[in-house]
């Protein structure tokens, strides 16, 4: 076991950071509802659990509240707040009512006792002691654990389950060598669809037979879906303690002891009302921040990084606070970065193709929840005060999913610096005003990030360029909506409207053939998948027809990797002859059930030419009989770029 929590120390070094916010849930709380009202009666719960602690300079979430009422009560409704929990009838989405899952091989029970949750699941230890083996050497019927649910990560879009695996019971013996470790459950719940995934499926990951080892919250989710957990990893026991899980209010506020201590004084309290200009000395307030320091404050989980040093922080946590410089905590890990540096060495030793899948070869961002990475080598961050509080707000937001500001969900925010860009108006977009042509996120923050089975917005602010297209396989925004037309045609358009340089180096394919025709057959896995999404994006069928793209959705729909499937399946109900419901298909099972998908959705297709008499020609190979032009399919998807991407959020 000591080999083994060294080992797993360097495997899974890096946080899976989500989203930021003012947000937090008390440790010793049992549900949402009764958030700082009702203690755990539940000892069982209680040891399980990190153990609740205020030093530091930390006072905890709940003494917020009554000074912050709006404030509070805002984080509560965020997702943020919601990004850990203790496991309890109110936060639990999953079914837990004698359910019986199956993937690679194994099975997975799960079920109810009262308000509790528990699993039967082949020993996640064994898994991680096994990662180096082979599977053909791995024994057949491998160890078992009865292990109860304690806490819950995510309730948005994915929830994951973390078992106590002290707790646990191994052969009808208690496992005492394995104390405080909160491992996941193999499988994760799907909000959306309301069903089970396997958790390797669930993130956009090369195809594997074997059941991929799980991770440990203690260590690896931890440092960005809680405040001041320590892990206190010790020979191979945690002794974890935690100011509060979930991502909670000093987070970005930093400690709040002397806050809380200070405001005490009713007299103060009323004097800070008159100062507004300088604000509290006492608490650190993100947006009274310098642009560096305060994109830090959501950089210090939403980048691509690894701690400065790394065994403190695998005992003593996270040691960023709200207001430091990140560059003293955390060394963020660009596409230039030096791989014989020893934080990117020590990265690359646990996922050698970490950079592959992470960024596009332009060093463009490419997977969700890192968009540090991409803002801070945009223009309007280099050379402007753009900061992430410039969009979004952690308080007063219109929806809870992005927290976008109301005024900063059209193109506001961006004429605020570009006053003769608005201006210029259609002299300047070439599309018709209030068009999804005419926005400027469309055009200059496209669909390139790939997280949670979606395309999202690039936060490297930048303008299309069909040449980096064409060098790099990263999608433009013309071709993310234009998905009939080739890159040629944009270049040619970049060129007349903006004066950029013509593109003479770009494959023979791409002067003739739709550009997202080109990636869904021929790219890699994230081209795949993010050309998949765009087939089917609203806008993109606006201005590109709809129905013509089925045959290269259904073919996708035996693609190797589970994401991209899941990506066109969604893509494809948004087409003529799919959208009544009547054919279905799960991304999850065997290759066999899937060709045999993608041969009925062929079917369908079929009977829905009539549907895009206007969408033919070579462009989109479809001849005009209205049957795809095969060969140059063939030759296409033979050339598909098999190289492995591992996109880890």
């Amino acid at each position: 076991m000591l080999a083994l929590a060294a080992a797993f120390g360097a495997l899974h070094a890096l946080p899976r950071g989500q989203s930021l916010a003012l947000a937090g849930i008390c440790v010793v709380l049992t549900s949402v509802g009764a958030t700082f009202r009702r203690p755990v009666v539940d000892t069982v719960l209680a040891e399980s659990i990190p153990t609740p602690h205020h030093e530091e300079g930390f006072a905890g979430s709940g003494s917020c509240r009554a000074c912050h009422p709006f404030h509070f009560e805002s984080w509560h409704q965020s997702y943020h707040r919601s990004m850990t929990q203790v496991a309890s009838i109110d936060s639990v989405l999953g079914d837990f009512d004698d359910v019986t899952l199956r993937s690679r091989g194994r099975v997975t029970r799960l079920w109810r006792e009262g308000d509790t949750f528990w699993a039967d699941v082949v020993d996640p230890l064994f898994d991680l002691e096994n990662l180096q083996v082979p599977l053909r050497e791995l024994p057949a019927d491998p160890p078992r654990v009865r292990a109860r649910v304690v806490m819950t990560t995510g309730s948005h879009h994915l929830q994951t389950y973390w078992l106590a695996r002290g707790e646990a019971q191994v052969a009808g013996e208690r496992a005492e060598d394995a104390s405080g470790w909160l491992l996941q459950l193999p499988f994760v719940w799907h909000v959306e669809e309301a069903r089970w995934i396997p958790t390797q499926d669930s993130f956009l990951t090369p195809p594997s037979r074997r059941v991929a080892a799980g991770t440990a919250w203690n260590l690896s989710c931890s440092p960005c879906h809680s405040v001041g957990t320590r892990p206190g990893l010790e020979d191979a026991s945690f002794d974890t303690d935690t100011v509060d899980l979930g991502i909670a209010c000093e987070s970005c506020h930093g400690p709040a002891a002397e806050h809380v201590a200070a405001n005490r004084d009713p007299v103060r309290r009323y004097l800070q009302h008159f100062d507004r200009e300088n604000g509290d000395p006492t608490i650190v307030d993100p947006r009274r921040l310098d642009k560096d320091a305060s994109v830090a404050v959501c950089g210090q989980c939403h980048s691509f990084h690894q701690d400065v040093d790394l065994a403190k922080a695998r005992d003593e946590g996270v040691t960023f606070r709200a207001g430091d410089a990140l560059a003293d905590h955390k060394f963020v890990i660009g596409f230039d970065s030096d791989r014989e540096h020893p934080a990117v060495k020590g990265v690359l030793a646990a996922e050698p193709d970490a950079f592959d899948g992470r960024y596009w070869s332009d060093g463009t961002i490419r997977v969700a929840g890192r968009e540090y990475n991409g803002l801070v080598v945009s223009k309007c961050f280099e050379e402007g005060e753009m900061t992430c509080l410039t969009c979004h707000s952690l308080h007063e937001y219109a929806e809870p999913s992005d927290q976008l500001k109301p005024d900063a969900l059209g193109d506001q925010t961006c004429i605020g610096c570009h006053e003769d860009v608005a201006a210029a108006g259609q002299a300047h977009t070439h599309h018709a005003a209030d068009s999804p042509g005419s926005s400027c996120m469309n055009c200059h923050m496209p669909h390139t990030t790939w997280g949670l089975f979606t395309a999202m917005r690039s936060h490297r602010i930048d303008s299309p360029s069909a040449a980096t297209s064409a060098a790099t396989g990263r999608p433009n925004a013309c071709n993310q909506c234009h998905v009939d037309r080739p890159l040629g045609w944009t270049a040619e358009h970049l060129t007349a409207w903006y004066g950029q340089d013509p593109v003479t180096d770009m494959a023979a394919e791409h002067r003739d053939v739709a550009a997202s025709i080109v990636w869904a057959l021929r790219g890699d896995a994230a081209q795949r998948a993010i050309a998949a999404w765009s087939l089917g994006w609203e806008p993109a069928r606006r201005a590109s027809g709809s129905g013509w793209q089925g045959s290269y959705l259904a073919m996708l729909l035996s693609d190797p990797y589970a994401s991209v499937r899941k990506a066109a399946y969604d893509a494809l109900r948004q087409m003529p002859g799919f959208r009544d419901g009547d054919f279905t298909y799960d991304f999850v099972p065997g290759e066999a059930e899937q060709r045999g998908s993608s041969g009925r959705a062929m079917q369908i297709w079929g009977g829905t030419r009539g549907t895009f008499l206007d969408r033919r020609g070579t462009s989109v190979l479809i001849d005009d009989r209205g049957e795809p032009m095969q060969q140059r399919i063939m030759d296409l998807y033979r050339q598909r770029d098999d190289t492995p991407v591992r996109i880890i959020e």
